[in-house]
């Protein structure tokens, strides 16, 4: 006799899938503002290029592994997805019902103006949502798909022996990958507002840290400028 999956195990899928997809914008932020400062901090760069491209290339490779987690194929029966926790949704829809919600928030000193919106779930919305999570009816996931299993997740034989034809001819540009991060996040927030009332922010308290590193960069290559063009005045 299959499990019953519990409220709190459900509230435990949500947390997981939460988790990687907003990691996953957050390294595809970073990644975007750490390439949009190059032209205003192109000296501070060329110091250190090397550790640069490793930052660079490991957080691409952080927000892939991340995106794909959230993804991955919707036959796949073992692993957590978002295609999966809607098919769980849909199943244990039982759970999205006022008296539920009442239980599961019975602390919450805003409970009775919570109730005052509808807390049950509506088949065609999940239907809707699983298209758009469904490699098989939206050509961005299947795209993702190609690039996790030819790239991200495996080590494609094929591919490393120099045939790149499959990624070559089903790219994913930065607007692609917004667009994929979003649509998760937006679906998660959806469900996880009626089950328990809760939503996530995207962005992270820090983001732009990086920028004191090259900040301080500056400061070095400033202080050896004035050095150096105090040595050259001496001799002038």
């Amino acid at each position: 006799m299959p499990k019953v999956l519990t409220e709190e195990e459900l509230g435990n899928l949500f947390q997981k899938l939460f988790e990687d997809a907003i990691l996953a914008h957050n390294y595809f932020v970073l990644l975007t503002d750490i390439n949009n400062s190059r032209k205003e901090y192109w000296r501070e760069f060329a110091q250190s290029e090397t550790f640069w491209y490793l930052v660079q290339s490991s957080i691409k490779e952080a927000m892939g592994v991340s995106l794909c987690r959230v993804y991955i194929g919707q036959d796949d029966k073992k692993n957590l997805t978002l295609y999966r926790l809607l098919n769980d949704i849909c199943e244990y829809s039982c759970y999205f019902n006022e008296e539920n919600f009442r239980k599961r928030l019975k602390d919450n000193q805003f409970l009775e103006s919570l109730c005052e919106m509808n807390r049950t779930v509506s088949t065609q919305d999940i239907d809707d949502d699983k298209d758009i999570v469904c490699e098989k009816k939206n050509p961005l996931v299947k795209r993702l798909m190609l690039w996790r299993h030819h790239r991200f997740m495996h080590a494609s034989y094929s591919v490393a022996k120099g045939n790149n034809t499959v990624l070559k001819s089903n790219p994913l540009n930065d607007s692609e990958v917004k667009e994929l991060i979003e649509n998760s996040i937006k679906i998660l927030n959806k469900y996880s507002h009626l089950f328990r009332a809760e939503t996530r922010l995207k962005d992270i308290i820090g983001k732009e840290d990086f920028l004191h590193t090259l900040k301080l960069v500056r400061l070095g290559i400033e202080k050896k400028d004035k050095e150096f063009q105090e040595l050259v005045d001496q001799f002038n």
